[in-house]
């Protein structure tokens, strides 16, 4: 006490910022609460039994909407930041969804198959914030195949992509094509044809999609068969969003067979895309990253493999302008018993040079599906164990993709 006033020293001790998703908060001697590391956290999600995840989506909230199959029909969960499951939802109807977006208003688009996967019918459902389905149904007038991959192209429109097989003039023959549709939400119908590629000796799979919506732009990436003899492409097409034009494409391969399963925004306007390289007879693959400019042109092309079987599912771009892709990497080789895949994470520079590998284990068979980045870490949804018998897995890691041990049960 002086002259009436009480002094203070700064406080320095520890406090709470109100995120669950940090710990060991403290008091930074300016009057605020500065967050400590994130809580970090590897849980194999008991209550998810034969889930199937295909992948997930960053919700506006910061939440992620995990999506897949269980016990072959739609699945969908809502997970927080700290891996908490909100809530989950299985259809009465047989399918599964592969592909899913947020609109302005919150309302989830989901895009899938209907029935079973080998006489699959395109479905397509809306989804409240909460989880209720506003309404499902087969995508009318467009035959049969599954929706692969979704795009906002409009303030009620949605691209969607569909992959459906053909058969060919040779008995016995077939080959795939990708057919782009715009979709009404609001009308939940099909309202015009985007485009339509492949056909008998030059077919076509499109998996992933990245918008570019000020630019009224939409990457789509795939595989395209070369001929019979020189294997599949890797393919980027992008289109004029709201018409399928085409605008840029680019075909990437190694004469064998190659794949993209994801794109992202690259630096300088550029983009990342990430998928398998090199596959042959024997399951052989390796992780694949291409790096291209605002003009589609490739700037460089990056691999990692243990010599068996290794795929990049998703790509982000990273801060120092490299780029951080999530998969799965077999760790045993093709026929020397029971193959094990570990998720994996790959750290590329922004010259192309893997910077860190990580091989992340768990109790059965991995594939590392998507990531949400969380401040300087991210999060993975995963798929942990064996297609006919696996679980839903979350991850929280830091930069250096550091976890706990794994968790077999619920947070």
């Amino acid at each position: 006490m002086s002259s009436g006033q009480c002094t203070n020293a700064p406080h320095t001790g520890s406090c709470e910022d109100g995120n669950p998703c940090t710990t060991g908060d403290a008091c930074d001697g300016k009057s605020s609460c500065k967050a400590g590391p994130p809580v970090l956290y590897d849980t194999i999600h008991s209550d998810t039994a034969l889930v199937v995840p295909h992948g997930s989506l960053t919700l506006a909230s910061g939440d992620v909407l995990a999506f897949g199959r269980r016990t072959g029909q739609p699945w969908t969960a809502r997970i927080t930041p700290s891996g908490t499951i909100v809530w989950q939802v299985v259809e009465t109807a047989a399918g599964g969804w592969h592909a899913a977006v947020e609109q302005a208003d919150g309302t989830i688009v989901l895009g899938g198959y209907g029935g079973l996967q080998s006489v699959a019918l395109p479905r397509i459902a809306r989804m409240t914030a909460g989880g209720g389905v506003v309404k499902e149904s087969v995508v009318p007038s467009v035959g049969g195949g599954t929706v692969r991959a979704l795009a906002i192209v409009g303030v009620d429109t949605v691209a969607i992509v569909l992959n459906r097989e053909k058969l060919g003039l040779k008995p016995l023959s077939s080959y795939t094509v990708s057919d782009g549709f715009l979709w009404s939400p609001t009308q939940h119908k099909v309202t015009g044809a985007l485009f339509s590629e492949g056909g008998e000796g030059h077919a076509v799979e499109l998996y992933a999609t990245f918008t570019e919506a000020k630019l009224d732009r939409t990457i789509y990436v795939g595989t395209r068969e070369v001929d019979s003899k020189q294997g599949y492409d890797g393919w980027l097409v992008r289109r004029k969003g709201s018409t399928g034009a085409i605008d840029k494409s680019v075909a990437i391969g190694t004469g064998s067979i190659d794949v993209f399963y994801g794109v992202a925004q690259g630096p300088a306007g550029g983009y990342f895309a990430t998928g398998a390289s090199d596959f042959t007879t024997d399951s052989h693959s390796e992780a694949w990253l291409v790096a291209l400019d605002t003009d589609m042109k490739v700037r460089f092309e990056s691999r990692y493999s243990l010599d068996w079987r290794a795929v990049g599912n998703a790509v982000m771009l990273l801060p120092d302008g490299g780029a951080l892709i999530v998969g799965e990497i077999a760790t045993t080789k093709p026929g020397a018993g029971a193959q094990v895949d570990d998720g994996l994470i790959w750290r590329v520079n922004a010259y192309g040079a893997t910077t860190r590998a990580h091989h992340l284990g768990g109790v059965g068979a991995q594939a590392f599906l998507s990531w949400t980045p969380r401040g300087e870490g991210g999060q993975i949804v995963a798929r942990e164990g064996p297609f006919a018998n696996s679980k839903l897995r979350t991850l929280r890691v830091d930069a250096w993709a550091t976890r706990p041990a794994v968790t077999p049960g619920s947070v």
